[in-house]
């Protein structure tokens, strides 16, 4: 009877530990084992180019004369840009093999660390803790040790965004904001460290002040129409809803929909011409 019992107790600890959930390490293994992720990889490494010479061949063909040349630098950037535009659509598996496929490539230090960020962000929307703070950790190493630092309005773009987006994520709010601050210098467009700042205090809790400063956002003609609009829905919601806990994933959407329709606006052409194609194919 006890062997029986010793038999039981035994053939119920390995079920057990069967059932274990796994490590983040083997979670991510697990992401990278699955087709689509093996599958669009094959395909984006030697898509993209031909991709990037399709779409100025439609540019041609369209009537544009001002067309961008791509060189290996700015296949590397356009691979964070996609990164980053399927990020936002949430579509985790072409965000984490583009992100990937710099950081195998021969790109720059700076590439390399703008991608690791974005993983950084993805790992955190799968719960990933421990790899999200280690690819932070990592693109801040990369950086720093980059002697040159961002030359071009593209680099610049891809590093605020990146780093912005993983400070937001991480609730290194200060930090972020410093990141949504230069994308509205950069860009001529003050209305986004508005944004942001008012996003960062509806996260704290500060939500009458947040508001406030968005109603006077959707009443300000300096800020884009499509801006405004879903300003004002939101703020017509929450106003209905007296303490609507969606306030701040509201404001945050928006402030991302913003940053991307200005990129894509505002931008040098080589940089808005690889939004449009982010868009096209994310």
């Amino acid at each position: 009877m006890t062997s029986l019992l010793n038999l039981a107790i035994i053939f119920t600890l390995i079920l057990i530990s069967g059932c274990a959930k796994k490590t983040e390490t083997e979670q991510l293994a697990e992401f990278r084992d699955k087709l689509t992720y093996t599958q669009y990889r094959l395909l984006t490494a030697s898509g993209l180019p031909l991709g990037l010479k399709g779409y100025q061949t439609g540019l041609t063909l369209s009537g544009n004369k001002e067309l961008p040349t791509f060189t290996e630098k700015d296949i590397c950037t356009a691979r964070v840009v996609l990164a980053y535009g399927s990020l936002i659509s949430d579509k985790r598996t072409i965000s984490l093999a583009e992100a990937d496929l710099v950081d195998q490539a021969d790109c720059a230090i700076f590439e390399k660390a703008a991608a690791s960020s974005l993983r950084s962000v993805l790992f955190h929307r799968q719960e990933w803790p421990t790899l999200s703070k280690a690819e932070t950790e990592r693109a801040n190493l990369m950086l720093s040790s980059d002697a040159k630092g961002p030359e071009t309005e593209t680099e610049l773009t891809a590093f605020h965004v990146a780093l912005g987006v993983a400070a937001m994520m991480g609730k290194d709010y200060d930090r972020a904001l410093v990141h949504v601050d230069a994308l509205g210098l950069l860009f001529k467009q003050p209305w986004l460290g508005t944004l942001g700042k008012a996003t960062i205090m509806l996260k704290q809790g500060e939500v009458t002040t947040a508001l406030r400063d968005i109603k006077r956002l959707s009443e300000d003609e300096s800020v884009p129409l499509y801006v405004r609009t879903e300003l004002g829905k939101g703020i017509t919601h929450i106003e209905n809803q007296t303490g609507n806990i969606d306030a701040p994933a509201f404001a945050a959407r928006v402030l991302v929909m913003g940053l991307w329709e200005v990129i894509k606006t505002h931008g040098s052409h080589g940089l808005s011409t690889m939004a449009g194609y982010a868009d096209t194919h994310s």
